[in-house]
């Protein structure tokens, strides 16, 4: 019996883009946006490039190794004051030929992570995942992590996204010109060791 490839297929939707005053500005960042994740560290992973679609829309097509914490991160972090973004996550197979580009394709992984984003505007969530084998551990896996993110500080934030970046909290907390133990005060205030944990458990549930 052969065994089909599963593929993981994300779509995004701009929320409320046609609202949005400075919509042309919007296009233009999310282009540049989009082709630095395609020419990033994250192309070993992508099987069809992200493409914008609808206007509003984009979508990719990458495998179960796709560092997803990374990707929501970065695009968080470069869309951050210009707008905001929910995502619909599916995994299945695609029924026709891959393209360089996620369009022009069909198969479960697309219908699932339609599904997933429709499932996202409905519940007012910005993520969702559809087609798992644990998509209810998933989802709730990642409210917890979102929720997590949503309660930190500015403050927090800052010392989080440094420490992302150093290799130890020696290294965040020289940078930041504070102590070692304040490096770590901070992270445990803003819950960051259960953050991890969860991001590992939602890896490892999109892995398998």
């Amino acid at each position: 019996m052969v065994t089909k490839i599963q593929y993981i297929a994300i779509i995004g939707d701009i929320v409320q883009s046609r609202q949005l005053k400075n919509r042309e500005m919007v296009q233009v960042e999310l282009h540049n946006f989009l082709d630095r994740i395609n020419s990033g560290p994250f192309q070993n992973t992508i099987r069809a490039r992200f493409v914008i679609t609808l206007g509003d829309e984009f979508q990719g097509l990458v495998t179960r190794l796709f560092p997803l914490d990374l990707f929501l991160s970065t695009f968080e972090s470069l869309s951050a004051g210009v707008f905001q973004t929910r995502f619909g996550v599916g995994l299945g197979e695609v029924s026709t030929p891959l393209n360089d580009q996620a369009v022009g394709m069909d198969g479960t992984c697309f219908h699932n992570a339609r599904d997933a984003v429709n499932l996202a505007k409905k519940e007012n969530k910005s993520v969702c995942f559809a087609g798992f084998e644990k998509n209810t551990a998933l989802n709730a896996l990642y409210q917890i992590v979102s929720y997590i993110q949503e309660n930190w500080t500015e403050r927090q934030r800052q010392v989080i996204t440094i420490d992302q970046q150093c290799a130890n909290h020696s290294a965040t907390a020289k940078k930041l010109n504070i102590s070692r133990q304040s490096v770590r005060d901070i992270l445990n205030a803003a819950k960051y060791d259960r953050y991890i944990e969860g991001w590992k458990g939602i890896l490892e549930l999109l892995r398998k």
